[in-house]
């Protein structure tokens, strides 16, 4: 009864939200976020696969490159090197990463998955290009290609950003 009740406000809010318009953009965006990322998590629990959601852009990096800095991560991914550190740290603790002193730089660690981050990410793989697939069919069902929205409305941002719009809309 007590979970009913959760899911009614939770529904409650979720038309609040939607009934505010373009106003709650950032809010359904983040629900919209966090519906992917229960999803994500839903999917490896159901296959056994110890892994989060979060830890994607860094498997995928290193995939990619092999070996790279945090620094290096956080050029190419946008995230803060702070938030990449405490990924790396949280991967490290799961024996999924290992490290190597730069040799031009004795401060810097070079990140590569660990013979443990190597056996999961072939475990991955597969389930990413069902994703991968998976996320293709539902644009294709919903007749929207939300990336490439995204990136026109990226590069609109580029071209003015939002907060100069939004003041400049105060001057009218």
């Amino acid at each position: 009864r007590r979970r009913q009740r959760q899911m009614c406000i939770r529904d409650r809010n979720k038309n609040f939200v939607k009934s505010l318009g373009e106003v709650a953009l950032s809010s359904r965006i983040r629900q919209f976020n966090e519906k992917l990322y229960s999803e994500g998590v839903l999917v490896y629990k159901k296959l056994g696969i110890n892994f989060e959601p979060k830890y994607f852009l860094i498997f995928m990096l290193l995939k990619k490159h092999g070996s790279l800095t945090i620094g290096d991560m956080s050029v190419e991914t946008g995230l803060t090197q702070p938030a990449i550190t405490q990924l790396i740290n949280s991967l490290n603790k799961k024996k999924l990463v290992s490290f190597k002193k730069d040799m031009d730089d004795s401060r810097k660690k070079i990140v590569s998955l660990s013979v443990n981050g190597k056996i999961l990410l072939k475990k991955l793989l597969p389930v990413w290009k069902s994703f991968d697939l998976s996320i293709k069919q539902l644009f294709r069902e919903s007749g929207v290609n939300l990336l490439k929205d995204i990136e026109i409305i990226e590069n609109h941002f580029e071209k003015k950003s939002l907060h100069i719009r939004i003041l400049n809309n105060l001057k009218k």
